[in-house]
């Protein structure tokens, strides 16, 4: 019997057991959240070398960082114990759930992607799994796969033999000596050979077979026969167990279970592609469980041979003439309008205008917030389609300068590149909607589809689903198992959590001090109506990041607060891009944690790679680095995915600047001010780009007219004065810089600006000691210093090089 307690975690219950150990729920009473620990048997660990092989095999693991890998974070011994402390996963393994009930095709291939896309991460790391089996396939509540036990999985070397030095005697007398499960082992594993990624294919294979044929397809009454069946026998194709599975599909089962592991899958990589080229839909009954399916082809298996039935077909239409011409007449329309179905070029393009908001209802047309569930629902649809593989969607950024306008749907098909256009309206009347949506391919100038829906406002997170997949149908795009599982994603059970989190966003898209101020309280709101709800919190920590950015919070402070609750947004859903984002910011600001950081952006990336904020923020944080081939890059597919932003226009006009490639970034400032005439600030990077060129006369003129349109705006301000400085008006400058000094003028936010212009004055004294005080305060902008060509002379100052080596940015 088991302590109650093991190092710092209080044990609640035993959870199971497997040949290698134990399984209890627990709990991290430092951390005070639930785990899992896997305490290993003695008697398997009787060899000293074993044991330290598993301990140091588990170590390598817990480095693996998936949203399919269920994460290790623990390895160690207490007393006589060594244990693996795990992520503790709510849900029912796939042992469970083909057991409870049959599984659906789309089902089962959108869990093959994710047990594939898990492996695959763990291979690239050279790790192999070596017990893959449905007992060890966690499936959530929310349909995300987990892959459990990878703390007895082993790093492939070449001069591993661990896994040789037990005969096949030792195996069949001690069962874990060679760890994994018999029925699923390898050909390989079964010998004791060394493994690698191709084992666990198989394995996986094995589970695949299983789920699909609902039986296994070597596994007997001994396991000298099992092992035997698995060494030397093919296994029954599935379709003699009337499972209707796609010769597709079955040929990549095959392959999965070749004795010989050169003829399978190579890697977990290989094998996705192999799923993801499978066709999206098998058949009509697709989404029915496989039990279902069987039966009803059984009963329309012909028991006679073609030529009779023929005979029999052609006998009874001789008294039928009429209804054989009626049919053949069907007949040849339905070959047409398959053939053109067939035909149809699929719509990978698509941008969403902003829906437009109704309501004859006085207390709704009264506020001058109503627009909260327009806004919300189309950048929601937006998010939902933008993860979909086949289809590039704009991002919301983009759509919404289209907002109030009367939409030329040609005309911004050009303007943003895209074939497709989807605009709506939504007609209020209490907690009655009426949601209608219209979807046009601008190049042929025609509606695909259009459609009305009438819900309730709690219903409106379904609606939002059920529309993206609609238009994913419309558009013919090929959708594979994680897009599925996409599309039916509700981030909240909570219709009142989801209503708040609108209003959040809503007020967080203001981007002032008392926007983000509202949109924290609405955030909050929807935490307490769903305490998990993981984009809520998401929500909290982009408020207080902005907030530190844009100056209303000191970094310390409100960098703090953002990484508090994207810790809990990941808590609750890590395969959030978003919250990763989040993280990777924050981990730059305060720790100047660059490796970190750009593993978080790497992260989001992965988990969707058409999040436009990810690519944008990863290029910022290269270019600080000094990694401008990458930095550039990075904001052109950021540009792609939302190519009317101001903010990824701008920063990659800066990106081209700190390059110094003055004409292309010239040129970028004004394809940017094309986009908005009013974003004044671009004419600092126009006025830097001058005087690079020492054409101050330029630049102060261009300085002089931004600041005589937006005279409040800091950066403007600084910049004229550094302007004035170069060209030597010395006094103009010092006006300036006495201006920015008095209490509430002077913004702290912007140090590099505010250090800068002291140097050119010639006071290098306060221009070093801004430059550290903004380090020490961890402000983001004094990063820029290592890569902007304006500062070259302040840049040989060794203070300011001891600065850069300390936020660890050194030349």
């Amino acid at each position: 019997m088991i302590a109650e307690s093991i190092a710092h975690y209080r044990i609640i219950e035993k959870l199971g057991a497997g040949g290698m150990g134990e399984v209890y729920l627990a709990v991290d009473t430092k951390l005070n959240r639930k785990v899992a620990i896997k305490v290993l048997k003695q008697d398997a660990l009787a060899e000293e070398n074993l044991r330290k092989r598993l301990v140091r095999e588990a170590q390598a693991a817990a480095k693996l960082d998936h949203p399919n890998i269920c994460a290790i974070y623990d390895v160690n011994e207490s007393e006589s114990l060594t244990y693996i402390v795990m992520q503790y996963i709510e849900g029912e393994t796939l042992a469970d759930k083909m057991d409870r009930s049959p599984l659906a095709i789309s089902a089962f291939l959108s869990f093959a992607e994710q047990a594939a896309e898990g492996l695959a991460e763990a291979h690239r790391h050279d790790i192999v799994h070596r017990d893959i089996k449905p007992h060890n396939l966690m499936i959530t509540p929310r349909g995300q796969l987990k892959i459990l036990d990878f703390g007895l999985a082993k790093q492939m070397r070449p001069d591993d033999d661990v896994d040789r030095d037990a005969s096949t005697a030792t195996l069949l007398s001690t069962p874990g000596h060679i760890i994994g499960t018999m029925p699923y082992m390898s050909p390989e594993q079964v010998q004791g050979e060394p493994l690698d990624a191709c084992s666990d294919i198989f394995s996986l294979g094995v589970t695949f077979y299983e789920v699909l044929a609902g039986k296994h397809p070597f596994k007997d009454k001994s396991t000298a026969i099992t092992m035997s069946r698995i060494l030397l026998s093919d296994p029954i194709p599935t379709e003699q167990y009337q499972a209707q599975v796609s010769p597709e599909l079955q040929a990549l089962l095959n392959r999965m279970l070749c004795k010989n592991k050169a003829d399978r899958y190579q890697s977990a990589d290989e094998l996705l592609t192999g799923l993801k080229q499978l066709p999206a839909k098998l058949s009509a009954n697709d989404t029915q469980p496989i039990e279902t399916r069987i039966k009803e082809t059984s009963a329309i298996t012909p028991t006679t041979s073609p030529e009779t039935l023929a005979d029999r077909v052609f006998s009874k239409a001789q008294s039928h003439k009429w209804a054989v011409l009626a049919s053949a007449v069907v007949l040849v329309l339905l070959v047409f309008f398959v053939t053109r179905w067939l035909t149809t070029e699929r719509l990978d393009s698509l941008a969403i205008l902003p829906f437009s908001y109704v309501s004859t209802d006085p207390q709704f047309m009264a506020n001058p917030d109503r627009e909260y569930l327009s806004d919300g629902f189309t950048e929601s649809i937006i998010n939902h389609l933008s993860q979909l593989a086949n289809l590039r969607v704009i991002a919301r950024s983009s759509v919404f300068r289209y907002k109030d306008k009367n939409p030329d749907v040609q005309a911004i098909g050009r303007e943003l590149n895209v074939r497709a256009i989807l605009t709506g309206q939504i007609k209020q009347l209490g907690d009655e909607l009426r949601i209608s949506v219209q979807l046009i391919d601008v190049q042929e100038n025609r509606q695909i589809w259009g459609d009305q829906y009438e819900r309730k406002i709690g219903d409106i997170q379904s609606v939002q689903n059920e529309i993206a997949r609609n238009v994913s149908e419309k558009l013919r795009l090929k959708l594979t198992g994680a897009d599925e599982t996409q599309l039916s994603k509700t981030d909240t059970q909570s219709g009142e959590a989801y209503e708040a989190y609108l209003k959040g966003r809503y007020h967080w898209n203001k981007r002032t001090d008392e926007g983000f101020k509202q949109a924290t309280n609405f955030f909050q709101d929807a935490i307490i109506k769903d305490p998990t709800y993981a984009l809520a919190y998401t929500g909290l920590a982009d408020c207080y990041t902005l907030r530190s950015d844009y100056g209303f919070l000191e970094p310390r402070e409100g960098y703090a607060l953002a990484k508090g609750n994207v810790t809990l947004a990941l808590k609750y859903d890590e395969s959030l891009a978003e919250a990763h984002t989040s993280l990777a910011s924050i981990k730059a600001v305060t720790e100047w944690d660059w490796q970190g950081a750009e593993n978080e952006y790497r992260r989001a990336i992965q988990l969707n790679p058409k999040y436009a904020t990810a690519r944008h923020w990863y290029a910022a944080q290269l270019l600080v680095q000094g990694r401008l081939d990458q930095a550039l890059q990075e904001i052109k597919k950021a540009q792609q995915l939302d190519p009317l932003s101001l903010g990824i226009n701008k920063d990659f006009a800066v990106i081209l600047l700190y390059a110094r490639d003055y004409d292309n970034a010239l040129e970028q400032c004004r394809k940017t001010l094309e986009i908005e005439p009013d974003f004044h600030v671009m004419s600092t990077y126009i006025a830097q780009i001058h005087q690079l060129k020492q054409r101050y006369s330029e630049a102060v003129a261009e300085l002089e007219k931004a600041h005589t349109a937006a005279p409040d705006d800091g950066e403007i301000t600084y910049a004229l004065g550094q302007a004035y400085a170069l060209m030597g008006r010395k006094d103009a400058a010092l006006k300036i810089s006495n201006e920015l000094s008095q209490p509430g003028k002077q913004k702290l936010y912007l140090p590099k600006e505010a250090a800068y212009l002291y140097w050119l004055l010639g006071d290098k004294e306060q221009a070093i000691a801004i430059l550290q005080k903004a380090a020490e305060d961890h402000y983001m902008p004094v990063a820029e210093v290592k890569m902007d060509p304006r500062l070259d002379d302040l840049r040989k100052d060794g203070r300011v090089t001891e600065i850069l080596r300390k936020i660890r940015l050194s030349q």
